[in-house]
């Protein structure tokens, strides 16, 4: 009974591991989504109304879903030491733009956690009475493309200029940049302009790299499903049905639709996880007769078995986390404080 006892413990300490980490695992990556999900609609709220479209990409693979806006802001000059805007050599001497660094490392500022690579240019600007943003420009393939990042309030645009009038001694750990600005309120810097500065904003909500299950609602609600393509053909995207492949111009969509696949995803998990651990479980319990002097054959398929309906249901749970829901993605008019997948009528909507 020695080896079987064993087996048992080392059993219950997978199952703690494989299922329980796993559901912490799930309920943290969801949490994490809802998150990014709120953030992303907070940041959407300071957005013009925009226009969801299709357009093929640049590098001729696929096509994507995006939300094209027309944005404009006065000029706001962050600093005398950078001027009108920040340029990439400016950007590559104060560590701006580049992420997470080990000068920016503890400074609890939004700026610092994004890289842009290809780096153009960056202003920043006022938009209404107190919103605030900056307007990157980068290379994007062949093109120049903008975007835009909110800023908090006024005081980060302050703390923004004194981290780089300081960034030398920052650098060397000579200077602590707060939470509240040092720079006093109404300084000359930074300076607000009434220059106005507007561009064009083009936001991917989605980009179809291989064929999914899925198809689109024409306006007149004519229904085409099947499989949608990766091809963008004079404003036309391709939809595999059952009896030939139609081309839907961009122009006749009202909506897009992907079909989910989380229940094949979970069953491929489980069935994965039930192999390993079945393999897993007749080495332990091989092992574990080995050691007590028991029976190898039987404590083998005993702990095989074991160990196999721990990883099927284990695998379930990763399988359920990691599969993709139904979504749908409506094209035409965004209201202003609207974006993502997740709302109605002009949007995308995501569907369990």
């Amino acid at each position: 009974m020695l080896h079987k006892s064993m087996a048992i413990v080392l059993a219950a300490c997978m199952f703690w591991t494989s299922v329980v980490g796993t559901g912490e695992l799930w309920a943290a990556e969801t949490k994490k989504q809802d998150e990014a999900t709120t953030e992303e609609s907070e940041k959407d709220e300071e957005r013009p109304r925009g226009h969801r479209t299709i357009e093929g990409m640049d590098d001729g693979d696929g096509w994507r879903i995006v939300d094209v806006r027309n944005v404009k802001g006065k000029l706001v000059v962050i600093s005398p030491r950078v001027g009108r805007e920040i340029d990439l050599e400016e950007s590559n001497r104060d560590a701006l733009f580049q992420g997470r660094t080990v000068f920016n490392e503890r400074i609890r500022m939004r700026l610092f956690d994004m890289a842009v690579p290809g780096l153009q240019s960056a202003v920043f600007l006022k938009r209404g009475k107190d919103r605030y943003m900056i307007r990157v420009s980068y290379r994007s393939g062949k093109d120049i493309s903008s975007r835009s990042i909110p800023l908090d309030d006024e005081n980060e645009l302050r703390r923004i200029r004194e981290y780089i009038e300081n960034f030398d001694a920052i650098s060397k750990k000579k200077y602590t940049l707060g939470s509240e600005s040092k720079i006093e309120k109404g300084a000359d810097y930074p300076k607000f302009t009434d220059e106005e500065v507007a561009f064009e904003e083009r936001r991917p909500r989605f980009r179809l790299a291989w064929r999914l299950p899925g198809g689109v609602v024409l306006k007149g609600g004519e229904k085409v499903q099947g499989e949608l393509v990766p091809a963008f053909e004079d404003g036309k995207i391709l939809v595999q049905t059952d009896i030939d492949t139609r081309r839907v111009p961009v122009e006749d969509i009202d909506r897009v639709f992907i079909k989910g696949a989380k229940s094949s995803a979970a069953v491929g998990a489980a069935v994965q996880g039930g192999i390993g651990g079945m393999a897993t479980g007749a080495l332990v319990g091989a092992l574990a007769a080995w050691q007590s002097g028991g029976n190898a054959k039987e404590t083998a398929i005993f702990a095989g078995l074991l160990f196999g309906a721990i990883g099927f249901v284990s695998g379930l749970f990763r399988g359920a986390s990691r599969g993709r829901g139904n979504r749908e993605f409506v094209l035409g008019p965004v209201e202003r404080g609207k974006g993502g997948d997740s709302e109605e009528g002009g949007r995308g909507r995501r569907r369990r």
